[in-house]
């Protein structure tokens, strides 16, 4: 069997941020593999200056976990560099699509056309030139929250949306093998 979980937006020192806890030692419990697909941090800039320590022992947990089941591992929109700095803590862990036998993982958020502004950001976001402004830039910390607070409050306009035309129009365009199964996040509900 293989568990998803998406979209957890985990901070540190919160409530939800302990029930996730739970929930991995009940993984560590089971037979089941693990996908877990973006956003599962509410921010983690895989660079040391703005890791805080639950993504050390989240890495330490996957490791672990890698070992006895698969481990899958897809940045979200909140993640960035996680699959550049860290794919030895998982069986697979990509930036932006991830394969696995019949199965194909996205987090869903490059599927919205219409929010040209959130695609054009998150491109740059996750680029080279991104990477290294992060990384030796002084007050890349600042910045960074900055742009997060803006960004959450773009984003409520599109909270519960799922754009049903547009991942239709995303998936055939992406030219998957026919008999795929696609599971997306990102879009904050079952469907």
């Amino acid at each position: 069997m293989l568990i998803l979980a998406a979209d957890c937006h985990l901070a540190e020192n919160t409530e939800n941020l302990e029930e996730f806890k739970e929930f991995l030692k009940i993984i560590e419990e089971s037979n089941c593999d693990i996908c877990f697909l973006g956003d599962i941090m509410d921010l983690w800039i895989a660079l040391p200056k703005f890791e805080v320590p639950w993504h050390q022992e989240f890495l330490k947990w996957c490791e672990k976990e890698k070992n006895k089941r698969n481990v899958f591992f897809l940045e979200g929109n909140h993640e960035f560099f996680v699959a550049k700095n860290y794919p030895a803590a998982f069986t697979s862990c990509e930036a932006n699509l991830l394969f696995y036998e019949d199965l194909i993982f996205a987090h869903g958020d490059l599927i919205q056309r219409k929010q040209f502004d959130h695609l054009l950001f998150r491109r740059f976001s996750k680029s080279s030139f991104a990477y290294f402004l992060l990384k030796y830039l002084p007050f890349s910390r600042q910045l960074v929250a900055c742009i997060q607070n803006l960004m959450r409050k773009k984003a409520k306009k599109y909270v519960n949306v799922v754009p049903l035309k547009e991942i239709k129009y995303w998936a055939k365009k992406q030219e998957f093998p026919l008999g795929y199964k696609l599971f997306l996040g990102h879009f904050h509900q079952a469907y």
